[in-house]
């Protein structure tokens, strides 16, 4: 009797036969889906939107993770072409459409037969119009800024995250609040932060945000002859911030003479794997092998495992140890009060803490040192508005600056906010759920009226780049103006703020938006009255801080070396 042999059974599953038969099975498949999603029995087949969008996730793939970051862009040109009447047939295939999808992106076409290119035209052409489009098999994307808040409703009506939006994380990010679909789910991680974040909250938080703002003032004023990245500098203020109001102490960023280590490398090493998680799921499993292979790896991914995997959970660890031993500080800090919240003990374990802790200080560190950035670099760039914010300023004490009394001058409000348009928060759409409700839309585009039914549990979302370019709200939306948000008599001008969407609304809004906005009034007035008069931009041009794609977060352009400046 012949003995049993692994190796024939395996060579017997793995028949050119059976290979080939599973191929083909999984590929019907996928057809058949294709096929049913650009169906009239799809439930979403009656919004506009290229046919070979509604029937497969690969076209948003190509401009996600081959084109880097650029779906934003299409979504935004899929606007102008269903919201308009035009010759929609000669204008879908993505590169004969006079757009720019970035640098050397144009030969990506010559790739690409002319047959494809004539079957993808002919599946484009649809006869409907409007300002929702359907960009995905199972996703709408609305360009209406009067329906916002249906979309980012408040708190009484329940909106879940859309998975395939969360997918971008992975590790214990996903059971942070942020990535938390469930709407019940992250009421109740979220009530336990809520408190620390209101406007009261971070008044209270003054006294050290001068302080810190301060050092860095006197940090850069010793910098005489240094090249800076200028997001980097900011970046260690505003990450040692929000650690010690997290933590009860910074990372000591500030206190070092350089600007090295810090926040941004490890955030950056998430932000490149965002698109490599979302379209090939299997790869966010590999995180967990994270711990073991943090200091092997280098680079941001390696600073990525270690800060996720070592540094957060030893600082939870710290602040359930002082919680424990009866520490009492000076003043509480975020995670004092979430252990002493009425959350269920499998909510406050290291693991699921560790994601909170990580994603409040990566999200309020690279977003507003991204804003601060932009925000130097228009007023270096425009010296008459420089000269005019400076002049607003004039008796101030730069080294006691007051949030309360800063925000009632009109035009450093203008800075601020215009700052804040034009960087964007999350450029990119963020997709939320219905589960309990039909949403209807009334509107009209082109002077024709529509009437929309979405059909609950549906993913539906805006982009804050696409809303804050909308040139009927924004004129002349891509230049750097603060005047835009005054009246005629130079004072604040009403009901435009509430377009300005860089912390998005309603229940899943921005929880740091206080903070935010504190860090940036008090460092843009430091800034402007202490540092600027010898700040000068050093080979950095406007391209430096113009959107080019998203990784999450507004990129420049590829090859970019940042907003630079030289200290005098």
């Amino acid at each position: 009797m012949d003995s049993f042999k692994p190796l024939d059974r395996v060579s017997s599953i793995l028949s050119v036969t059976t290979v080939i038969g599973t191929l083909a099975a999984w590929s019907l498949y996928h057809v058949a889906r294709a096929l049913y999603n650009i169906s009239p029995f799809h439930p979403l087949h009656q919004f506009p939107g290229p046919k070979l969008a509604a029937a497969t996730i690969l076209y948003e793939f190509w401009f996600e993770m081959v084109l880097g970051g650029r779906y934003t862009r299409e979504i935004k040109r899929m606007h102008e072409i269903y919201g308009e009447s035009v010759n929609r047939h000669l204008q879908i295939f993505p590169f004969s459409h006079d757009v720019t999808y970035g640098e050397n992106i144009d030969g990506v076409s010559a790739l690409l037969s002319e047959t494809f290119i004539e079957v993808v035209l002919l599946l484009a052409d649809v006869p409907c119009q409007g300002p929702i489009v359907r960009i995905s098999p199972d996703e709408l994307h609305c360009n209406d800024a009067a329906f916002y808040d249906e979309i980012y409703a408040a708190a009484g009506r329940k909106r879940d995250k859309q998975a395939h939006f969360l997918n971008m994380i992975a590790g214990p990010l996903t059971v942070s609040a942020f990535g938390t679909a469930d709407h019940d789910l992250h009421r109740i991680r979220r009530r336990a932060l809520d408190k620390f974040f209101s406007r009261q909250q971070i008044l209270k938080l003054e006294t050290e945000i001068n302080g810190l703002t301060q050092r860095l003032c006197h940090k850069l004023l010793r910098k005489t002859g240094e090249v800076l990245d200028i997001q980097t500098v900011y970046s260690c203020l505003v990450t040692d911030l929000i650690s010690a109001y997290c933590f009860g102490e910074t990372m000591g960023f500030m206190e070092q003479e350089g600007w090295e280590p810090n926040f941004r490398e490890p955030v950056n090493g998430l932000l490149k794997a965002s698109f490599m998680f979302r379209y090939f799921p299997v790869t966010r499993s590999l995180v967990h092998v994270a711990p073991y292979l943090a200091k092997y790896v280098s680079g941001d991914v390696g600073l990525l495992m270690k800060d996720l995997y070592v540094d957060t959970p030893s600082r939870v660890r710290k602040a359930q140890e002082d919680h424990k031993n009866g520490v009492v500080r000076e003043r509480r800090t975020v995670y004092d009060g979430i252990l002493e919240s009425s959350l269920p003990e499998s909510e406050t374990t290291v693991y699921r803490l560790s994601g909170d802790g990580f994603s409040l200080v990566a999200a309020g560190t690279e977003t507003t040192a991204w804003t601060l950035t932009l925000i130097t670099y228009f007023l270096l760039a425009q010296p008459e508005t420089q000269a005019r914010v400076a002049s607003e300023l004039t008796g101030v004490d730069p080294h006691n600056l007051s949030w309360r009394m800063l925000e009632k001058l009109p035009y450093l409000s203008g800075v601020v906010l215009e700052g804040l348009r034009m960087s964007f928060g999350l450029p990119n759409r963020t997709p939320r759920i219905a589960r309990d409700e039909d949403l209807v839309y009334q509107g009209t585009s082109g002077g024709k009226a529509f009437n929309y039914v979405i059909p609950r549990g549906t993913a539906i979302g805006m982009s804050q780049w696409i809303q804050h370019h909308d040139e009927e709200v924004f004129p002349d939306s891509y230049s750097f103006l603060p005047e835009r948000w005054l009246d005629e008599k130079g004072q604040q001008k009403r009901g435009l703020e509430k377009y300005m969407v860089a912390f998005s609304r309603g229940s899943r809004a921005c929880l740091g938006m206080n903070l935010a906005y504190i860090e940036i009034y008090i460092a843009t007035a430091a800034l402007v009255l202490r540092v600027f008069p010898r700040m000068r931009l050093y080979e950095t041009t406007e391209d430096d801080v113009k959107y080019d794609h998203d990784l999450v977060v507004s990129q420049p352009k590829n090859g970019s070396k940042g907003v630079r400046v030289v200290m005098l």
